[in-house]
């Protein structure tokens, strides 16, 4: 809202200024003539069809006290029902912006005014100030204009156009009647427009005073606490990494995108409260804290494997589903065809640079293929343990016993521990 203000402000001091420079350019040009005999030649016929015209027209009353003003462009083809002049668009103010919190404070006060007859009249007249707004810069443009005609622009469904027309173009422009809702008696729209007078909008009253607005948002600012302050940029502050966060998306990883539609329908639903608790905060916040650590895991990873893939010789295109599934978090890939896979050649290739920078040893080179077309033992770094899974079925415990899943797990780490666990069962139907 403060930076609305600012804009409007802006916008009005250089129009303003615009207007102050015209006025002065055409007051100079007037006066740097000092021959009382200078005049400017007409074309009379010309003048004499403009007055003529001018003069038949029904609706022409004094040109000087009814001069058209604030007119912005013609309605396409339509002219005023009452005389053949062309209806114009005026120029019209925008319509104030209001925040969450100053909706929700505008129903309140429509609600708490009741029911009764003065209630529903000041209702009224509080959601008519841009219509009569709209309604004075019509007057203004359109000299001699009548209700239909500014229901024909501003509200179209209200025009009823008749069907005994002489052709299109009179039907579209001049032949029809206001709807039922516009002939109730009272309503609205018909004492506004008899209280309106014509006042283009450079001489209306403002409907959105940007000072009055502005130094009620620095007032509320400065009555905030410093807590209050925190909690109320933190949405903000939420948007924007969503923002970082999508500008540093990957197409190869489309689960992200969804993780982070996710938490920007949380982050929408927390900007609607206007001081949101800490509780909301906190459980956001995680939610992008593990959205953002999937997202610099996924890029690490795939830019290492594109790394590992043109050190090994092999496109990124055939190791980019692996990438995928590590970057979702899957505990165990499976690698079907181990080292002589795409995939493998890459690990290979990578634990291979992996040993070089370890060392520091610039003679390792890379080891010959053995005879079964799988890369040597010497590629891979000494492991910090090593496991072995023992998995079968048995009939147990009697040999027509049914089958029976039987498990043994051992572990052996390079600083001398051993772990064995072991898990057996045994059929307890036929025994």
């Amino acid at each position: 809202m403060l930076n609305y203000c600012i804009e409007k402000k802006r916008n009005r001091e250089e129009s303003a200024r615009q207007s102050d420079a015209g006025a002065t350019k055409v007051g100079g040009s007037s006066t740097d003539g000092s021959s009382d005999d200078d005049f400017y030649e007409c074309d009379e016929r010309d003048a004499g069809v403009d007055y003529k015209r001018r003069e038949s027209s029904d609706s022409f009353v004094d040109s000087v006290a009814h001069f058209p003003e604030g007119r912005l462009r013609r309605c396409n083809d339509l002219s005023l029902i009452s005389s053949d002049e062309p209806l114009y668009i005026p120029v019209t103010q925008d319509p104030s912006p209001m925040t969450e919190d100053q909706l929700e404070e505008h129903a309140e006060v429509l609600v708490q005014l009741g029911t009764d007859e003065e209630g529903v009249e000041l209702r009224a007249r509080m959601q008519s100030a841009c219509l009569l707004s709209d309604m004075q810069a019509f007057k203004a443009a359109n000299p001699g204009c009548l209700l239909e005609d500014f229901v024909r622009w501003y509200s179209p469904r209200d025009w009823i156009e008749a069907d005994d027309a002489v052709d299109e173009r009179e039907t579209s422009s001049r032949k029809g009647s206001l709807s039922s809702r516009m002939r109730l008696p009272g309503n609205v729209w018909q004492d506004v427009w008899n209280g309106a007078k014509p006042i283009p909008v450079r001489r209306q009253k403002r409907l959105f005073d940007d000072t009055k607005e502005g130094e009620k948002v620095l007032h509320f600012l400065a009555s905030l606490r410093p807590a209050d302050v925190v909690l109320g940029l933190v949405p903000t502050l939420l948007h924007a990494a969503i923002c970082t966060a999508l500008e540093n998306d990957d197409p190869l990883f489309p689960f992200l995108r969804k993780a982070l539609a996710s938490v920007a329908s949380n982050v929408q639903l927390l900007s609607k409260s206007s001081v949101p608790s800490v509780e909301q905060c906190e459980d956001v916040i995680g939610m992008l804290s593990n959205v953002e650590a999937t997202l610099s895991r996924a890029k690490a990873l795939k830019a290492t494997f594109e790394r590992a893939a043109s050190l090994a010789g092999v496109r990124f295109e055939e190791v980019e589903g692996f990438v995928e599934e590590l970057a979702r978090g899957v505990p165990n890939v499976d690698l079907p065809g181990g080292s002589r896979t795409p995939v493998g050649r890459a690990l290979l290739a990578l634990f291979r640079q992996s040993r070089k920078l370890a060392t520091d040893a610039s003679s390792v080179e890379s080891q010959p293929d053995n005879d079964d077309g799988s890369q040597s033992a010497v590629d891979f770094p000494s492991p910090e343990r090593r496991e072995y899974a023992l998995r079968c079925f048995v009939r147990r415990p009697a040999p027509y016993s049914s089958p029976t899943p039987q498990y043994m797990y051992c572990c052996s780490s390079s600083s001398g521990d051993l772990r064995l666990a072991a898990a057996f069962s045994r059929d307890t139907v036929f025994q």
